[in-house]
């Protein structure tokens, strides 16, 4: 039950950090790192306690993967944005 508030207050202190950033690289990273993080543990937390295992690896490979992936290709195109 731990790793669940645990992982619910990495996301909510990255959402935070994101709101009083001004620089949209650094909100970026502030809300890749929290939802990524609390959302891999928050899969970890259910993963212990007994939940569907198959359904709950899935999810923890694709944000995994996905997570980082969506926010590179979202600050790439804002790089290229900057450059036209």
């Amino acid at each position: 039950m731990m790793i669940i508030i645990f992982g619910a207050f990495l996301m909510l202190i990255g959402n935070i950090f994101a709101l009083f950033n001004k620089n949209m690289f650094k909100k970026l990273h502030y809300l890749s790192a929290g939802d990524t993080g609390g959302g891999i543990l928050i899969l970890i937390g259910l993963l212990i306690r007994g939940f569907q295992i198959e359904k709950i690896l899935v999810a923890l490979l694709i944000m995994l993967i996905g997570m980082p992936a969506v926010t590179y290709f979202i600050s790439i195109s804002f790089v290229r944005k900057d450059k036209r």
